[in-house]
């Protein structure tokens, strides 16, 4: 089972980060019975709810509606019309028969404090979150797990090539491959380690090592520790 991550995700092995403008539009292995598992955890949502959906309508043609699963955890937690697009949403996969489970009412409890202290909860809220959203794969029977790609979203815009592009990083040999986060910099830099075990920087070149500084520059694929 491999993890494609498009926010961040907690995974302490060998890594890819995977931003390949130039690269072309490469197939991925759908003739080999891989699952893609699409898998999100998102809030308020309305306002790009309709390009969302769309993007992740033209994925799932591409990767094949037989080969595709979705979770999408809401948790009742939205204060816009983020529920009434989901449920469209979900009504379309019903009728494709394309396994799905959406929670779009409050099933996970915040541990964080009502009264505002800080702690890590915020974390551990955000786990559970996502937690949440692969439940539908351990309870399906009959899974080959070694035969899986759990393809992770939040509310973000996206391009469906951009996550087959990723999905093809290094001809799919990898543990886990995140997408690199940018507003205005690369700026969720907390669990974002090179090879070495340093910090990623928030400005260009972002690497501290030179092989990582030309991987970048050269559009390739940057092995480093965790993101």
């Amino acid at each position: 089972m491999t993890f494609i991550n498009i926010m961040k995700f907690f995974y302490n092995t060998h890594l890819w980060i995977y931003f390949n403008s130039k690269e072309k539009f490469l197939p991925v292995g759908t003739s080999n019975n891989t699952i893609y598992y699409l898998a999100a955890s998102v809030i308020d949502i309305e306002s790009i709810a309709e390009d969302y959906i769309s993007e992740m309508k033209k994925l799932i043609n591409y990767l094949g509606e037989k080969n595709v699963m979705v979770s999408i955890v809401e948790n009742g937690d939205s204060q816009d019309n983020s529920r009434v697009y989901l449920s469209q949403f979900q009504k379309y996969l019903n009728e494709k028969r394309i396994p799905n489970e959406f929670v779009l009412e409050h099933e996970v409890e915040d541990p964080r404090d009502p009264n505002g202290v800080k702690n890590n909860n915020r974390v551990i809220f955000y786990a559970l979150l996502r937690n949440k959203a692969l439940e539908l794969l351990y309870k399906t029977q009959g899974i080959d797990f070694d035969n899986v790609k759990i393809i992770y979203f939040n509310d973000i815009v996206f391009s469906y090539k951009d996550i087959v592009k990723l999905i093809s990083t290094n001809h799919e040999n990898y543990d886990s491959v995140c997408a690199m986060d940018y507003y205005f910099s690369f700026y969720d830099r907390w669990v974002a380690y090179d090879l070495a075990g340093n910090s990623l920087n928030s400005e260009f070149p972002f690497f501290n090592n030179v092989e990582g500084q030309e991987q970048f520059i050269n559009h390739k694929p940057i092995r480093i520790f965790s993101c």
